[in-house]
């Protein structure tokens, strides 16, 4: 999925409330949040959090939306993608983990 602009995130997460309700709701003003969805001017980290509360949705959903922010890969992923990790200390981590995985799914004794 092709990241949005930060501002169409932002309406994204609004969704059907209004611009006027939406400030109103973090404690800025209806045109501010206007200037937000056409890209004249940007939120600061707080006012994105606070728009995610108004908006009863996750902390990070704007910014994962406008592409800010990617989603961690999975564990085997990142082993295998870690430079600094050598094929042999690589090959007994991911061991370690399967194994770890194998157990955490048996049911207890």
């Amino acid at each position: 999925m092709t990241p949005m602009s930060l501002g169409e995130a932002i309406k994204v997460a609004y969704g059907r409330t209004t611009q006027d309700d939406i400030a109103k709701r973090i404690g800025t003003t209806q045109p501010t949040v206007s200037k937000w969805v056409r890209g004249e001017t940007d939120p600061n980290f707080d006012q994105v959090a606070a728009i995610e509360d108004a908006c009863d949705r996750p902390r990070g959903f704007i910014l994962r939306l406008a592409g800010y922010v990617v989603d961690p890969v999975g564990v085997l992923d990142a082993i295998d993608n870690d430079a600094e990790i050598s094929e042999e200390s690589r090959a007994m981590l991911r061991h370690l983990y399967e194994g770890a995985r194998a157990r955490a799914r048996r049911p207890p004794p």
